[in-house]
């Protein structure tokens, strides 16, 4: 006969153990897609008075990362890192801008011959945002004389529910093999860009976790600024790996991607994904040249719109079902009305489904003059999106909308 306190430390075994069970089934469930997410546009010009007139000294871009209101209430510890982060870069652009333009009135002072603008730029764009992780590229960009300017990326992931900073050593479990892909890839790449030592230098990123990367919806990708292992005139250099591709590289729990997600790109960078949610990787680029936007996928070019066309900024839409859709904002032809274009993705072919009248551009008419803000799409089952017309203050006039089977707009 099992006696009362056996009996009792039996239950409260069992109850362990199927609190364990409900805690991994909650682990191992997928995460969903967030939106809620833009940039706020900051522009500053900066004159000078000279010879030959009024010029620009200095100019200055800063689009600053925020989260509308209920996204800030339901994940408050990430909304603070991600404020917090805002006004560290805040405070240094205003730094650099002092400098920059006492710099640039020395330098134009010197000479006559020509008059240099001086330049910075900070900018974000979105990789990935779930209830898992919320990852997003920093860009910036320094011109201060010279041939040209110089820019740099940085990948930033966070935990959604708490904001942590994920480390690289959270995510991969073998940074020797991970090296060694990375060098593969790199050469299959760039064959002939890469400086001879740059399997030396990617081993040494990965010795001292150093990498720069992002979480993506599908894996991951990993960013090598200008000078790190290739010269200037190679740009930014990318390697982006699927989970599915070596999932031995990662911990499982990264492995986990929301079966719904959109993904913003910048206009002329490759977007690396897996179309098919399997282990082959896809690419997709955009281009706007010869009079026509073409949509390069796996290399086949697909030439989808016969007019001049403006890119403003792109987005992969990638169904629970697996229908792929892209929405590329933009202007077509004379016009500088900003629409989306939106096209179906099957296989390694774009077809134009529809223009919407409608805009990631958020506008509030505040005096003396306009707050800009610029929506990132990252979730297709619910998302703020701005009619391209305005009320009678100035300012645009949001909808609330999904993505519907035909990849065109839902309401409300």
């Amino acid at each position: 006969m099992i006696k009362k306190d056996h009996l009792l430390r039996l239950l409260c075994s069992l109850l362990l153990l199927s609190g364990a069970a409900f805690l991994q089934k909650t682990e191992a469930a997928p995460p969903s897609a967030l939106g809620g997410f833009s940039r706020q546009i900051h522009q500053d010009v900066d004159m000078t008075r000279t010879d030959a007139g009024e010029k620009e000294l200095f100019r200055q871009n800063f689009s600053g990362l925020v989260m509308e209101k209920s996204l800030e209430e339901a994940y408050p510890e990430l909304s603070g890192v991600i404020t917090r982060m805002n006004q560290m870069e805040w405070e240094q652009a205003k730094k650099l801008r002092s400098e920059l333009i006492e710099e640039a009135k020395e330098i134009n002072s010197r000479q006559s011959q020509h008059f240099y603008t001086f330049a910075y730029d900070y900018d974000v764009t979105m990789r990935r945002a779930d209830t898992f992780a919320v990852s997003f590229l920093q860009w910036k960009y320094i011109f201060s004389g010279g041939p040209h300017g110089n820019y740099d990326c940085h990948g930033v992931n966070l935990s959604t529910l708490t904001g942590r900073e994920i480390e690289f050593t959270d995510v991969f479990t073998d940074t020797e093999a991970l090296s060694e892909v990375i060098i593969e890839r790199l050469k299959e790449q760039h064959p002939e860009d890469l400086y001879p030592d740059f399997e030396k230098t990617i081993r040494e990123f990965a010795a001292k976790n150093e990498f720069n990367w992002t979480l993506d919806p599908r894996g991951v990708t990993f960013y090598f600024n200008t000078y790190e292992v290739a010269p200037y005139a190679c740009g930014l250099l990318t390697v982006s790996i699927l989970f599915e591709e070596y999932p031995e590289l990662f911990h499982p729990s990264y492995c986990q991607a929301a079966p719904a997600y959109a993904e913003p790109f910048f206009p002329y960078n490759t977007l690396a994904t897996s179309l098919n949610d399997n282990k082959k990787l896809d690419t997709i680029s955009i281009r706007s040249y010869k009079e026509n936007l073409h949509i390069i996928i796996n290399g086949k070019d697909n030439a989808v719109l016969t007019t001049s066309f403006h890119i403003i900024r792109p987005v992969l839409i990638h169904m629970e079902d697996g229908r792929n859709y892209l929405y590329i904002e933009g202007t077509a032809g004379d016009s500088d009305q900003r629409q989306i274009f939106a096209f179906q993705v099957n296989g390694n072919n774009a077809r134009y489904i529809g223009t919407l009248p409608y805009t990631f551009r958020h506008v509030i008419a505040v005096s003396p003059k306009e707050v800009e803000f610029e929506n990132f799409l990252t979730d297709p089952h619910g998302f703020f999106i701005d009619r391209n017309t305005r009320d009678e203050s100035g300012s645009s006039v949001t909808d609330t909308c999904a993505i519907k089977k035909d990849g065109l707009l839902s309401f409300g």
